[in-house]
């Protein structure tokens, strides 16, 4: 019997310490939306890079001109970066993308979109293009890739 009177006392008295740490809600509080994202983005940085070296943030149809030469490649899960030179001239580059990207599915933003400073969108993706004049040659341009998932 004496078990039994300590089994109640513990569970009163662990009643009584839950209620005085609640904050008077009965009900279970959902995680929140950046905590669910978190997690999505932690599992994305795992996924391998693509067989052409770019992060695999990048869609698998997302097209790369000839010549292009990467310098500088990086991928967080949510955000990639790609840079370098590319044969021919920021408009050439800038042309290639206007007449391709459209054609997949990607929306140009022109609101925010000018000269060689391109964003356009498809599904979850956003893509930022820039590119310029390559001060080591006048054959090739500049150019920095970054795209990032609103997932």
């Amino acid at each position: 019997m004496g078990i039994a009177r300590v089994g109640i006392l513990a569970l009163i008295a662990g009643a009584g310490l839950l209620s005085a740490c609640s904050n008077g809600n009965d009900h279970a509080v959902a995680p929140s939306s950046s905590a669910v994202s978190t997690t999505t983005s932690t599992t994305a940085t795992l996924l391998p890079p693509r067989p052409d070296g770019l992060p695999a943030l990048f869609p698998s149809d997302f097209p790369l001109p000839p010549g292009l030469k990467v310098q500088e490649s990086t991928g967080t899960g949510v955000t990639a970066v790609v840079s370098g030179t590319v044969q021919g001239s920021s408009e050439d580059f800038e042309r290639f993308y206007d007449e391709r990207l459209p054609k997949l599915g990607w929306k140009l933003h022109t609101d925010t979109s000018s000269g060689c400073a391109h964003i356009y969108s498809r599904h979850q993706l956003t893509v930022t293009i820039v590119c310029g004049a390559n001060p080591a040659s006048a054959s090739s341009s500049t150019f920095q890739l970054t795209i990032s998932s609103t997932e």
